[in-house]
């Protein structure tokens, strides 16, 4: 992936330094990012892989205060449209949420590079998005602020996100099945397009505007346990580089 990208860039008046992830989103590893893109003066921050590698750029951009380019090549998560970075222990362990103060400013999802990608990541991404629906019904009944300006508290959710986060429940329970078997044979349909859209944009909405729940605490929790972390990471925003 270096090679291919520097080799696009031979020609090109602009300069590109690529780093490739270290297995772990930690702080160490946001810093020493961050000093490669302080070192070529970086204008632009592009991250091109997983849920980890995404918000690892996403931490860095919002550092340095420049523009986030992401290229997810997976479908497992919501991180591409998310304003938060998690970040972890070098063991693995949660640590905590990093508020990037805006969402990235451009996402592009490629289904030729997704449909690529293991199918277990595509049906890790149903799952998280599925919580969505449930964990916003959970804090529209306690009345919990959501995620947006998350620095300050958040703000009450409006019925637009419910909207959406209800739709990406409805979309995984129509079309998770059929999007499953479309990947399998590495055939792109409406159903597989729309249970990406619901992976990446409809959970990311979702859970922003409404806020996450029990599922989300239950799962930073497990990561302290060595044993989880296999199945955790699965389901998480650990994926390789394509």
């Amino acid at each position: 992936m270096t090679d291919r990208l520097e080799n696009l860039y031979d020609s090109s008046d602009s300069t590109i330094a690529t780093e490739e992830f270290q297995a772990e989103i930690t702080e160490k590893e946001i810093n020493r990012v961050k000093a490669t893109a302080v070192r070529i003066c970086a204008e632009v921050m592009v991250g091109i892989g997983g849920g980890k590698i995404l918000d690892t750029a996403k931490a860095v951009g919002h550092y340095l205060n420049i523009p986030v380019i992401l290229a997810p090549t997976t479908a497992s998560n919501d991180a591409p449209c998310s304003v938060l970075s998690i970040v972890y222990k070098q063991n693995g362990e949660y640590s905590h949420s990093l508020s990037c103060g805006k969402n990235p400013d451009v996402i592009l999802v490629d289904l030729d590079i997704i449909i690529k990608a293991p199918i277990r990541f595509l049906i890790a991404g149903m799952g998280d998005a599925l919580a969505t629906y449930f964990e916003a019904r959970a804090n529209q009944a306690s009345d919990s602020l959501n995620y947006v300006d998350y620095k300050d508290g958040g703000y009450k959710r409006s019925q637009a996100a419910m909207a959406i986060a209800e739709l990406s429940y409805k979309i995984l329970m129509k079309d998770g099945i059929k999007a499953k078997l479309a990947a399998e044979k590495g055939v792109c349909t409406p159903a597989l397009e729309k249970v990406i859209e619901a992976n990446t944009l409809l959970s990311g909405l979702g859970f922003e505007n409404t806020a996450t729940a029990g599922a989300h605490a239950i799962a930073n929790g497990l990561t302290a346990l060595p044993e989880s972390h296999k199945t955790v990471r699965i389901a998480g925003r650990t994926e390789p580089l394509n």
